[in-house]
């Protein structure tokens, strides 16, 4: 055999490798997509949006809520600001592809009336349906605060007494956005070509990369859109606090008040400053209020921008935990994206937040300083510093103290560095604990082990809230798959990678995420299932998810024999999988921190109005009005929060 003909046979083997792992990448792509149906058919439907025909002579606030199965929630609800026409006009609002049993409209949240002459449901396509002036009186409900709802020519004239009215729909819905079995079909061959070009573009950045990786040091080049695509998700984070931050205390920031009174007024403070808040001993974060407030007179938006600059600083201690453990630079995009995922918009949008931020931020350091205790033992101090600052910020920062020492055994660290762990991780427990009450509102402690099945579901739910928005179910089944993905990736790099040890620090990252996931579960699995999918928690979990694509890519990239192509294949699939259930979570979180924006600003009216104020209004932003009414008393007497603009 000739060169020439054997140099064509080998590119004939190549080209048929090539058509297998392309068949094998639509062949998973199929699997996944089969396996997760239920989801699919319930959300792949033409696009739907309900149109209102209305008039009112001042600017209102409209809302749609919807139920798809779930009932009704505030997750479930669109808002669009109306403004004032004594002509009719028509307003859209986008409503999700899934099918609707029922919806509802809250025409005004306050005293007032407006006209209404048809809704309409219309498909991104031709179809629609449509309730006229009269259809609309007899095929809705009028519930609560309305105290008119009746034809008066060709429109409906509604009449709000309250702050809450609204009417629902009492008959089926029809499925105007039913998608038919041609367009079903046109999807399928759409996605596969959709799967082949992503898995052709995988093939070009791995050969790329690897070609980077051959080079001594990336290029400037290189280094420039590797910037790029680590800063674009800060600025969005940034930008997505200044479109939506108001300054107004809301809920557990109430609780701050007597602490900041006590400290104006030069009383004694410190008690209040180590005092429990709930069961969290949240002193470096009240550190951190009282700073802010001297400096801006407790302007709760600075706080936010606040708990942004935690997430930055983990940014770079990532970066640093990356360098030491020999990952590519271009890891950092993902992780960047990952970390400032508007998924966590409660963090980002509610300065009390800090706490958690501050917590993620000190454990992981504490696990960056602990990798290298074995190179150089001063690092033992500010390990346990830095543990004793993320035990003091929130409840879960307790769960570095295990990691800590596990990951101390696995270094096979000195006995006397594992010894003053010990010591120190107990006398912070011991201190923390010390006066400890249970809160009489809480759940008990040991409730999920009555239920173990609902514990386990609470913390699948966790692990996939980053990924999953408001869909509990969907929830559960990405967090079962990042679970046993993380599970997997470990036990290969534990069983086949020579370079096992420089990776324990990221399994602590993970490790850390999972613990800090169960001990919330423990607290809170007595509210439901569903408080796993809260945005407070996404921020948590998302270490876990950061950590489980640092030890995949790193299993691919060391991982050899004949089945690396099927593992390589399994986890980018799997990933394309994850991506598109972030992509869907990033903008529920954008919706919901427009949507906090506007009920602020509709409920804390009568903030501004003490002496006559709604107490509906008052009930949202505290859940004691007495209490509430007495603490804005005490910021308005010292000028700080929202009333630090005014003047006598």
């Amino acid at each position: 055999m000739n060169s020439g003909q054997a140099y064509s046979d080998r590119k004939f083997r190549i080209k048929g490798n090539a058509r297998f792992l392309e068949a094998l990448f639509v062949f998973v792509c199929s699997v996944f997509l089969f396996i997760n149906y239920r989801y699919v058919s319930q959300n792949l439907n033409l696009p739907q949006k309900v149109v209102v025909e209305l008039k009112t002579d001042s600017p209102i606030q409209l809302q749609v809520y919807y139920d798809t199965g779930d009932g009704y929630g505030e997750k479930d609800k669109r808002i669009r600001l109306v403004p004032a026409n004594k002509a009719f006009q028509r307003v859209e609002i986008r409503l999700p592809s899934r099918f609707l049993r029922s919806f509802r409209i809250d025409p005004l949240t306050e005293p007032g009336v407006v006209y209404i002459k048809s809704i309409t449901l219309k498909s991104w396509w031709t179809r629609s349906h449509s309730w006229p002036a009269d259809q609309i009186v007899k095929q809705f409900g009028s519930l609560n605060d309305i105290s008119q709802f009746e034809l008066q020519g060709d429109a409906v004239k509604v009449r709000s007494v309250g702050i809450d009215p609204y009417f629902i729909s009492t008959g089926p819905i029809p499925r105007i956005n039913e998608i038919s079995w041609k367009w079903g079909f046109l999807i399928s061959v759409v996605f596969a070509m959709a799967c082949l070009l992503v898995f052709r573009i995988f093939v070009w950045i791995k050969e790329n990369w690897q070609a980077a990786t051959n080079q001594h040091s990336p290029s400037a080049l290189d280094m420039g859109l590797i910037g790029a695509g680590v800063a674009i998700p800060l600025f969005l984070a940034a930008d997505f606090v200044r479109r939506n931050g108001v300054n107004i205390p809301l809920l557990d920031q109430w609780e701050f008040v007597p602490l900041l009174s006590a400290f104006f007024e030069g009383k004694p403070w410190i008690r209040f400053l180590i005092d429990f808040h709930n069961e969290h001993r949240i002193i470096v974060p009240r550190v951190i209020f009282l700073g802010l407030a001297v400096i801006t007179q407790w302007n709760v938006v600075a706080e936010m921008y606040v708990n942004l600059f935690f997430l930055v600083i983990l940014l770079v201690v990532l970066r640093k935990l990356l360098k030491d453990t020999g990952g590519h630079p271009i890891l950092l995009v993902p992780v960047s994206w990952l970390l400032f995922s508007l998924q966590q918009w409660e963090n980002l949008l509610w300065g009390w937040q800090i706490a958690i931020s501050a917590m993620l931020t000190a454990s992981v350091m504490t696990i960056l300083c602990l990798s290298r205790v074995q190179r150089q033992r001063t690092y033992t101090l500010p390990a346990l510093l830095l543990g004793a600052v993320a035990s003091f910020s929130y409840i879960a920062g307790l769960c570095v103290w295990p990691v800590g020492f596990i990951q101390l055994l696995m270094m096979r660290a000195r006995k006397s560095i594992g010894l003053t762990w010990l010591i120190g991780g107990a006398l912070v427990f011991l201190f923390y604990f010390k006066g400890y009450h249970k809160p009489a509102e809480t759940p008990g402690v040991f409730i999920f082990l009555k239920n173990p099945f609902d514990f386990v579901k609470y913390i699948l739910a966790y692990l996939g809230s980053a990924l999953s928005g408001d869909n509990l179910r969907q929830g559960i089944v990405y967090g079962a798959v990042v679970i046993v993905l993380f599970t997997s990736v470990v036990t290969v790099q534990r069983l086949r990678m020579k370079q096992w040890e420089t990776m324990i620090p990221w399994v602590m990252v993970g490790l850390f995420s999972l613990l800090s996931g169960g001990m919330v579960g423990i607290g809170r699995v007595g509210y439901g299932i569903g408080q796993a999918l809260s945005s407070r928690y996404t921020s948590l979990s998302l270490l876990f998810l950061i950590a489980t694509l640092i030890l995949s890519v790193g299993t691919m990239a060391n991982l050899n024999g004949k089945w690396k192509n099927v593992v390589v294949i399994i986890l980018l699939v799997t990933a394309l999988i994850l991506f598109s259930g972030y992509i869907h979570s990033s903008l529920s979180g954008a919706r919901e921190g427009y949507y906090r924006k506007l009920t602020l600003g509709q409920f804390s009216r009568s903030l501004y109005h003490l002496e006559d104020p709604d107490d509906n209004e008052l009930k949202m932003l505290y859940w004691d009005v007495r209490v509430l009414k007495y603490r804005a008393a005490v910021l308005r007497q010292l000028k700080l929060g929202p009333y630090a603009a005014e003047t006598k």
